[in-house]
């Protein structure tokens, strides 16, 4: 059995869609398992684990006991040697130091590893890549990603594109009810904009609707308002994001983990706890604003 832990990021739901193809295609049985940045990570037993888009530095290493542990991710990880002592076949895709990184997303990491030589692998690797590092050449790309915050079922995403149906009827009825309902929700959060300075950096509050994708917003408040380093999107349902420039050197990943939460330098996430309302926004911007003057001063 293959146990997919997978990011609901483009890059984690490319990268289990080509495990998956990888799976059906050597007729092994697979599961899929969709974790945000805050949940706990519970493995399953007797069960091959691959990781699409995860750091495994969010689970207790002394629990593995597993034959084969795969994880493909952007950014750098620190317990490769500690996972290579605990498992029979280990296959670990990025570099442990900064000065190593290749710029490569997992979806790319795992078409290498997997299906070097699958037609419909290299298309989704090459989908993750655009979305991963803003190249936005692939309008398909753009829309599958504007896909994943519709609402749609995002494991059946992953079945479909594993077949080769990288767009269908279906996902374009989808896309197009979303696409006129999220304008306007956008707009009603810039609205909403407080604006913090932390040493240099003017991070950005905003709260936003459940219904948007921190991918979405953030990337729509970092386009529309030139004057903020760091988009901060607080959801109603208590959920907070932060997405930077990238020009902007600040490691978001650690920021992420003074709210229960982590990510990448770039763009990560956290958990406030509690419903947020438009009367009590002020407040949970004050106790935000307190734990990240915190952070800046030590």
């Amino acid at each position: 059995m293959l146990y997919i832990y997978s990011s609901e990021q483009f890059d984690g739901i490319a990268t289990s869609a080509i495990l998956v193809r990888y799976a059906t295609l050597k007729r092994l049985n697979y599961r899929i398992d969709l974790v945000d940045y805050s949940q706990e990570i519970l493995l399953q037993d007797n069960a091959h684990i691959f990781f699409a888009d995860i750091n495994p530095e969010r689970m207790d290493l002394e629990k593995i006991d597993k034959q084969i542990f795969f994880w493909a991710a952007y950014y750098p990880h620190k317990n490769e040697e500690k996972i290579k002592q605990i498992t029979k076949h280990n296959y670990v895709m990025q570099p442990t130091a900064y000065e190593e990184f290749v710029k490569k997303s997992a979806a790319e990491a795992t078409f290498e590893k997997f299906l070097p030589k699958d037609r419909i692998a290299l298309e989704i690797a090459k989908l993750a890549r655009d979305i991963k590092f803003w190249e936005r050449k692939n309008k398909k790309a753009e829309k599958l990603n504007t896909l994943l915050s519709s609402g749609y079922d995002k494991k059946q995403i992953i079945e479909t594109i594993a077949k080769g149906s990288l767009w269908n009827e279906t996902f374009e009825q989808k896309f197009n009810e979303y696409v006129l309902k999220r304008e306007e929700t956008l707009k009603e959060m810039m609205k909403t904009l407080k604006i913090k300075k932390y040493l240099k950096l003017n991070f950005g509050f905003f709260l936003a609707s459940n219904s948007l994708s921190s991918a979405d917003s953030g990337h729509h408040a970092l386009e529309k308002h030139q004057g903020i380093d760091v988009a901060l999107i607080i959801f109603r349902n208590g959920k907070i994001s932060f997405r930077r420039r990238e020009n902007c050197e600040i490691d978001l990943a650690k920021i992420a983990k003074l709210f229960k939460g982590g990510g990448h330098p770039y763009a990560a996430a956290g958990e406030l706890g509690k419903n947020i309302t438009q009367k009590s926004f002020d407040t949970i911007i004050f106790s935000v604003n307190q734990t990240l003057q915190n952070f800046f001063i030590d």
